[in-house]
């Protein structure tokens, strides 16, 4: 839904802050990413999730939340310690 720097993007984010959307993500890896820092910066809550423990098609979730999280820092790019996104 939201990926990459566009003005319709842009638009979207500012959308979700004025009526107090939250959003989720399970840290897909790929290109079609939520735009996390410009979400952020809006103030829009953005939470971290896992599926696939028991599914039929994806059976191979771990339910590490540690690694969930590793995964939304590296499909991001998120390398310095400094960055918050509280």
């Amino acid at each position: 839904m939201l990926a990459g720097p566009r003005p319709r993007t842009a638009a979207l984010v500012e959308r979700f802050a004025e009526l107090d959307v939250a959003t989720a993500t399970v840290a897909p890896g790929g290109r079609k990413t939520l735009p996390l820092v410009a979400l952020a910066e809006a103030g829009v809550r953005v939470g971290l999730g896992e599926d696939g423990q028991r599914d039929s098609w994806s059976p191979y979730g771990n339910a590490d939340m540690l690694d969930r999280t590793w995964q939304l820092a590296f499909t991001h790019g998120f390398r310095a310690d400094a960055l918050s996104l509280v």
